[in-house]
């Protein structure tokens, strides 16, 4: 049995792989995937479909600025 949606309730700094990998294994056509991907203050509000031949299509619907989800936001890096 796979899944019709799966919607995520925070902010990833990158949709991980690994949740478009298992819409494409898991998911049954027309599945999607909901995220906010984040790389500032706003984020894009995405949705990610499964075609019946398992290709992934994404469109971003709004901005959206949901509290990122532990592990998922970005990394820091040092500059000068």
């Amino acid at each position: 049995r796979g899944y019709d949606l799966v919607l995520v309730e925070g902010a990833v700094a990158e949709t991980p792989s690994a949740w478009l990998e298992a819409l494409v294994k898991s998911g049954r056509p027309g599945a999607r995937l909901g995220v906010v991907q984040r790389t500032g203050p706003v984020g894009k509000a995405q949705i990610f479909v499964r075609s019946a031949d398992g290709v992934i299509g994404r469109r971003e619907v709004f901005d959206a600025t949901p509290a990122w989800l532990p592990g998922c936001g970005p990394v820091s890096t040092f500059a000068f």
